[in-house]
């Protein structure tokens, strides 16, 4: 299985993202101001997201095709 974790402002805009949980929770401690939402997408296979951008929303229906679970933090 893979993780994805996304840090989403209340209008689902990405403003983080990792594969590494650690980083995710790091940056969601700094930044979040009580509009953000930190979560964990589960996927079956490896999600096919370029690591320069990490923007699952331009590939959402390929990550969603893949996912097995979302969790809310």
């Amino acid at each position: 299985m893979r993780k994805y974790y996304s840090v989403c402002d209340w209008l689902g805009n990405e403003l983080f993202a990792s594969n590494d949980e650690w980083e995710a929770v790091d940056w969601y401690d700094e930044h979040e101001n009580g509009d953000a939402d930190l979560q964990l997408f589960v996927y079956d296979e490896e999600p096919i997201v370029p690591e320069e951008t990490y923007d699952a929303f331009a590939y959402g229906h390929e990550l969603t095709n893949k996912q097995l679970y979302c969790f809310h933090y």
